[in-house]
């Protein structure tokens, strides 16, 4: 608990001198912009007041004496006598927009991701809220999504009866003739629509089925007659497409585009990210042409530092390297072999702890690895190498030549270098780094080294 403890205040020191230099990089655009900010949005905050589940408002505070502000969401409150429309009107045209953006209701355009770019327009283009023309923006985001066409089996059985005509005095019947039923087997397919795939305006989705017996009943689906006979129709499913998962990599490729087309600069985005950031759109993941606005207006520094997630340290001579889920095991991926483990992020800011007592050789950037640390470690007479790649840029806390303690915070998760989003990629080599060829690889999950 001590260590614990101890690692979690070293994770919170960290996180506040991050904070810091966040705080700086966004105050100078910000700083500039109050006065017509303030002027400006006073009236356009207004209509979103009552509807539920949003935070809407302007936050101003103070960092290192200069004034901060956080927008929440945009929509258009009072708009003057002079608009040729009413606010409930443009706010409908918002809502028809976003309804029709999507036919799957989860791959909807966010309506505060919209309202809140074009907020942004309405400072930086000197526009009247009426004056927008969200269309643009809406079809720039909107998905695409992509079907794939399966087959279902199917079993039908067709009992046929013969009907035969029996006259008496007073009417004339049908009814069956005795020995005259058969019934007869096949097999059928029917043609069903799955979702395959879906690029939305901040990531690819991928979907994947398998095929699956059922043990259905049959059920009767068909009665008609035809040449003197009765035929009754069954049907019961012999197998059918079902969902397997789906894997997601960020992608923000509309995003940015829809930014570029508007010529947002970086200042533009850093002010939209940290009022998009207040209502919990999140843009984990994100490394694309606006990096370094995106990471201005957020990062580490807007975490609640009593929710720093340490991983338990394990007893043994390894511990775990960080909490959160397992996202991408060790072995054969995407045609490559994967050397190691890959840990997803499990909140705000994510520490990396050292998974044994040891000396880190390496500690710097890599193209590939991003934000790296590798350490050696000698354990029960074997030499072992472990590697924490992708960290947050200026978050590793240990230079090469410094020796470490099992479970001492070293760095925080992120997505530097040749990341898809936020991760931690883990490897141990038993024997030495052998790059590239990584022979003496081991699976971290299944090696018996670490308790997960």
């Amino acid at each position: 608990m001590k260590a614990k403890q101890t690692a979690k205040n070293v994770a919170k020191a960290l996180v506040k001198k991050i904070a810091k230099k966040v705080a700086k990089a966004v105050v100078k655009f910000i700083f500039k912009m109050v006065k017509a900010f303030l002027t400006k949005l006073i009236a356009f905050l207004v209509s979103f007041l009552g509807v539920p589940g949003l935070v809407i408002g302007v936050c101003l505070f103070i960092v290192g004496g200069a004034v901060i502000v956080v927008i929440s969401t945009f929509d258009f409150g009072w708009i003057g006598s002079d608009s040729p429309k009413t606010q409930a009107e443009i706010k409908e045209e918002y809502n028809i927009l976003i309804e029709d953006s999507s036919e799957l209701e989860q791959y909807k355009v966010p309506k505060e991701l919209v309202t809140a770019i074009d907020g942004v327009r309405i400072i930086k283009e000197d526009l009247k809220p009426w004056e927008i023309k969200p269309e643009p923006i809406v079809d720039g985001l909107s998905p695409d999504i992509t079907y794939k066409t399966y087959e279902n089996t199917y079993k039908v059985k067709k009992v046929k009866e013969k009907e035969c005509s029996v006259e008496n005095s007073n009417s004339r019947t049908t009814s069956g003739c005795d020995g005259d039923t058969t019934t007869s087997y096949s097999e059928t397919t029917k043609q069903v629509e799955k979702t395959k795939e879906v690029h939305t305006w901040n990531k690819d989705i991928s979907y994947s089925y398998k095929e699956s017996d059922v043990n259905d009943d049959y059920e009767l689906v068909d009665t008609y007659r035809r040449n003197g006979e009765k035929v009754e129709v069954y049907e019961k499913q012999l197998t059918k497409w079902v969902s397997k998962g789906k894997d997601s990599t960020p992608n923000y490729s509309k995003f940015d585009t829809v930014l570029a087309d508007l010529d947002f600069k970086d200042d533009d985005v850093s002010m939209l990210i940290a009022g998009l950031q207040q209502n919990s759109i999140s843009f984990n993941g994100y490394t694309g042409e606006f990096s370094d606005a995106v990471s201005n207006a957020g990062g580490p520094s807007n975490v609640n530092l009593d929710d720093v997630e340490i991983p338990e340290i394990s007893k043994g001579s390894f511990t775990r390297p960080a909490a959160g889920p397992i996202t991408s095991h060790y072995g054969q991926r995407w045609g490559t072999t994967h050397h190691g483990i890959d840990i997803g992020k499990s909140g705000g800011a994510t520490p990396i702890v050292a998974a044994a007592d040891g000396n880190v050789y390496r500690s710097y950037f890599s193209s590939s690895y991003g934000e790296s640390i590798y350490i050696r470690h000698h354990v029960n007479g074997q030499l072992y190498d472990t590697i924490y790649a992708h960290m947050v840029k200026g978050s590793r806390t240990v230079r090469a030549g410094e020796n470490v303690k099992k479970g001492e915070v070293i760095g925080f998760m992120g997505s530097t270098g040749q990341s898809t989003g936020p991760h931690l990629h883990f490897e141990i080599h038993k024997g030495k780094w052998n790059y590239p060829h990584k022979t003496n690889s081991i699976n971290p999950y299944t090696s018996g080294l670490i308790k997960w």
